[in-house]
């Protein structure tokens, strides 16, 4: 306000006593008011309030890290901020009168006379030197008034000059709120004035700052800056003003291209970062190349390097492929075939995409179509019997009884005994049946499981069985499927009576049958039945009906054998109450052995049935898909946690040698909060001496299973939901083993309501966590959430290496207010411009030294603050991976 006033006396005058009123009359009466001697003042006041706004967006380091003070205790560096913050808020308000004074200041430029714009400096201010008094060594006050004498000012700048500078400050301020486009509309303009004035430099802007912001907004360098670039080429800047532009990965490539420890060879006379920017030329890509060759045929270069030379020379080559003839003589044969085989690649797909360019017009669909085959689509789409039968009049042949699958027990009985082509519709209706049933659409499934008994009725489908034969399969397969239904709904309706009596009605028909079921001479027939049977025998705690299964000698079900160990040891834990009885642990052997039938590799002897061990894979699987009983889900997920970490230790052991592969495992000295023992089958695994097969494939479905019933039955099981979370870790699938570790947080800190226990969340998952942040690229989360580890030198000695693979800030780079450790906010802060280019390593790695928070407030205080930041941080990750609009 005083550099205001003393501006404008006049205004004063007229009783004007705040910015607004100022900035108002400016804005009505600009042309009349400003001139030559006032519009560099002008300028200043709105050059000030955007770098008050700067400072709000990034925040300055303090003298000293400070936190909340709800006990009201004296504290001279909150005092300050607190001030500086209301300050800074204050003049905040009116950044957007700036850009009304710019475009004013713009208008008086146009339409007035002058040429040149006056700077005032210290040479133009007049005062009576007899009246100031010394406050410090060179300082002085004045207490008189000062007068402003342009005429003794020796400095400068050109009317396009001041433009420039006004719309380089317009391109900022539209950069800060995020209008991309307006800022490189502006940056644009600014390069063409600097063209057009021949400048390298804008007053009070450096030419490293423009070029940042050039390269940043994607809009083309001064040529002047370009010149200058390449007349200092052999210059090497100081650390603190390079700038990690976007084309980093480049600047990498070129540093093990070009340099070399020989001081003769110098390489290009330009940096390979400028040349992206310069490719118009069509010298340079040529010169290039000629260097990678040169790179490739010199004897003393190492392997790394001629290829790295090899992949740049292709990928230059690719983006002018006439430049290649010119040093077809002189190339290596390794550059010619890459470059051939990429081209070659390209023109195959081109031909690809020509066989399915299909007019929009559609003048050739019916070529593309082929509209005969239209009813089919339309069975495929049909679930009402009548509409299928209507649908299949218009065909002369169906014969789709080798293109779809129905229920195994029913192709079995009925394709084994060779189905004429007048039983494909009853054929379509048990295909439908089988899709019905996979989407648990149970009213359809039922309808047309009736319309099957009566197309059997009117059918003589095989002149040696009598129909009720088959009826009593269709009846079989019947229950089979109600028992799927009852499985899959066990967890999700509520037990009332009806519930009850569905439940007591299944279990006695299924008892009636069973032993009748055994006698079949087909395999698939007996252990697809008895798989679901024992599925629900187990998730109804009927343990008794599968240990007195009358075997038969041909009977052959490890299915059944799995059931029936699993059934004994539920047995032996509900008398014992103990898994550290000697009975349970013999039955949970058994358990072992019976698992182990599934894994073993198949025999020689089996008729050279290459597809044995996936079939073996796949009835266990079956048998898993809908099992929820809480003592075997534990039995399974016990055993395939220790069969995984057993081969990822013998084959892989350590990713990087630092992140730990291994599933989390259960253990009573860690996970207090649960009654579980030690995992008795890493005993048994390591014990044994038969080769196990893995089929990772099928592994994943199994424990993707296994895990879903286990969360529907406990879905609040820490214990299970972090192992789901290092088993997702182990297959790749990082995104959703975040989510499942913030759920184990979530669950065990209660919402965040209370501190997280030390012995549910230790360093292994810390580190797991943030190896899923940084092959996600959220890389600030990563340096964030490293601080959680009570060994940070585990993660954070590769922090350099975090930093230099990315450069842009992620989505932790909104939640700084968040980190628990001040000090890293603040160097992590003021390590990033706005410009979000540069990086600083070492603050970074030093603020790890740092205690958290300000160790001058009482531990009480600084305990609850911790506490109160880690919840907000977490809280924030949540809102990321969850999706959650905050």
């Amino acid at each position: 306000m005083r550099l205001l006033k003393w501006t404008f006396p006049d205004l004063e005058k007229k009783g004007y006593n705040c910015y607004g009123d100022y900035v108002n009359e400016i804005f009505s009466n600009g042309l009349k008011i400003l001139n030559e001697k006032n519009i560099f003042i002008l300028w200043i006041v709105s050059h000030y309030i955007l770098i008050v706004e700067e400072t709000e967006k990034v925040q300055k380091p303090l003298v000293k890290q400070t936190v909340n003070n709800p006990e009201r205790i004296y504290d001279p560096a909150l005092n300050f901020a607190e001030k500086n913050q209301m300050t800074i808020r204050e003049l905040s308000k009116y950044v957007t009168n700036v850009l009304e004074l710019f475009n004013v200041l713009k208008e008086f430029l146009s339409n007035s006379d002058l040429s040149d714009i006056i700077i005032p400096t210290k040479d133009c201010f007049l005062f009576n030197i007899n009246e100031c008094k010394r406050v410090y060594t060179e300082e002085f006050y004045s207490n008189t008034e000062v007068s402003c004498d342009y005429s003794l000012s020796g400095e400068k700048i050109s009317k396009n000059h001041f433009l420039a500078l006004i719309c380089f400050e317009e391109c900022v301020l539209y950069l800060s709120i995020l209008r991309k486009n307006m800022a490189q509309r502006y940056m644009e303009k600014v390069v063409e004035i600097m063209d057009k004035e021949n400048l390298n430099s804008l007053l009070n802007v450096d030419s490293s700052r423009i070029k940042v912001y050039c390269q940043m907004l994607r809009v083309k360098f001064p040529k002047l800056i370009i010149d200058n670039d390449m007349e200092t080429e052999d210059e090497e800047p100081s650390k603190s003003k390079i700038w990690k532009l976007n084309n980093n990965n480049k600047l990498n490539l070129g540093e093990k291209i070009w340099n070399d420890n020989n001081s003769n060879e110098k390489g290009l006379p330009l940096k390979i970062g400028l040349a992206t920017i310069t490719e118009d030329k069509e010298t340079l890509p040529l010169n290039i190349i000629k260097q990678c060759i040169k790179i490739m045929n010199n004897p003393s270069s190492d392997k790394i390097r001629k290829e790295s030379a090899c992949n740049f020379a292709v990928y230059k080559a690719l983006h002018n492929r006439k430049i290649l003839k010119e040093v077809a003589s002189t190339a290596p044969q390794e550059i010619i075939f890459r470059f051939a085989d990429i081209v070659k690649k390209e023109k195959d797909e081109e031909e690809k995409c020509k066989l399915y360019n299909v007019t929009l017009d559609g003048s050739d669909l019916k070529d593309y179509l082929c509209l005969p085959l239209i009813p089919y689509w339309n069975l495929i789409t049909a679930f009402n019997p009548a509409a299928i039968k209507d649908i299949m009049m218009q065909f002369e042949k169906v014969l789709l009884s080798n293109k779809f699958k129905c229920s195994p027990m029913l192709q079995e009985m009925f394709l084994k005994n060779k189905m004429k082509p007048q039983h494909e519709y009853l054929y379509i209706l048990m295909v439908k049946m089988q899709q019905l049933e996979a989407v648990g659409n149970d009213e359809g499934w039922q309808i047309l499981m009736k319309n099957c008994h009566k197309e059997i009725e009117q059918l003589n489908l095989i002149d040696s069985k009598s129909k009720s034969y088959y009826q009593r399969f269709l009846a079989l397969d019947n229950l089979r499927g109600n028992m799927v239904s009852w499985n899959e709904k066990i967890f999700k309706v509520s037990k009332t009576e009806t519930w009850q009596n569905i439940t007591k009605s299944l279990a006695e028909t299924a008892s009636l049958v069973i032993n009748h079921v055994v006698t079949f001479n087909s395999p698939i027939i007996i252990n697809h039945f008895l798989s679901t049977y024992c599925t629900f025998l187990l998730n109804t705690c009927s343990y008794k009906p599968i240990t007195d299964i009358r075997k038969q000698d041909s009977f052959n079900c490890d299915v059944w054998r799995l059931s029936e160990a699993m059934a004994y040891y539920c047995i032996a834990l509900g008398e014992t109450k103990s898994r550290l009885s000697d009975r349970v642990i013999k039955a949970s052997k058994n358990v072992y052995n019976a698992l182990m039938l599934f894994f073993y590799p198949t025999q020689k002897h089996v008729k050279g049935n290459k597809n044995m061990g996936t079939t073996k894979m796949n009835e266990l699987i079956e048998f898993t898909k809908n099992l929820k009983e809480q003592g075997c889900i534990d039995l399974l997920i016990d055993f395939l946690v220790t069969l995984i970490n057993d081969a990822y230790i013998k084959n892989k052991g350590m990713i990087n040698n630092v992140i730990p592969t291994d599933i989390f495992s259960n253990d009573v000295k860690i996970w207090q909060i649960f009654v579980y023992t030690k995992n008795v089958f890493k005993g048994f695994i390591k014990d044994e001496k038969t080769k196990i097969e893995l089929d990772f494939p099928n592994i994943k479905i199994l424990m993707q299973n296994i895990f879903k019933n286990a969360l529907s039955v406990h879905p609040h099981n820490a214990f299970w939901i972090r192992m789901y979370g290092d088993f997702c870790l182990l297959t790749g699938d990082f995104r959703k083993a975040m989510r499942l570790y913030l759920q184990v947080l979530l669950i065990c800190s209660d919402n965040f309501k209370q501190v997280i226990p030390e012995n549910a969340v230790d360093d292994i998952m810390y580190i797991k966590m943030a190896t899923c942040c940084y092959t996600l690229k959220y890389l600030d989360m990563t340096v964030m959430i490293a601080q959680n580890i009570k060994n940070p030198k585990v993660i954070l000695q590769n922090l350099q290496n975090i930093y230099g693979d990315f450069l842009t800030l992620d989505a932790g780079s909104d939640y700084y207010k968040y980190i628990s450790n001040e000090e890293l906010f603040e160097n992590m802060t003021k390590v990033f411009d706005r410009s979000l280019m540069v990086v600083n390593y070492k603050a970074i790695m030093d603020a790890y030294s740092i205690p958290l928070l300000n160790p001058y407030n009482p531990p009480n205080v600084r305990i609850s603050e911790g506490f109160r930041r880690n919840a907000a941080f977490w809280k924030s990750v949540c809102n990321v991976f969850f999706l959650i609009a905050e």
